[in-house]
């Protein structure tokens, strides 16, 4: 994960998440394969209690399975998203 404090209330962030191949039966028959996601996240401040922050996930938009139920059935990761959200403390 990379953060940069660009300005006084400017952030910006990356995070580059790597997950091995692993196996999903107990007899190590089913193996799940790897894959690397990139995330990005800008947040602003408005002032000392409020910001907000635009985060995306998985820019690339890579299709990749969290894991295996049944052979040849897969539950995917998450698709290109983004989430916006304000922050308030008081």
């Amino acid at each position: 994960a990379l953060s940069w404090d660009a300005f006084d209330k400017l952030q910006l962030r990356g995070l580059l998440r790597y997950v091995g191949s692993r196996y999903q039966t107990d007899a190590n028959t089913s193996q799940l394969p790897s894959y690397t996601v990139i995330d990005a996240g800008v947040s602003y401040a408005f002032s000392d209690q409020v910001a907000v922050d635009l985060r995306a996930f998985n820019l690339f938009n890579k299709d990749y399975a969290v894991t295996q139920y049944n052979p040849g059935q897969f539950i995917l990761g998450r698709p290109r998203s983004f989430d916006i959200a304000l922050r308030a403390r008081f």
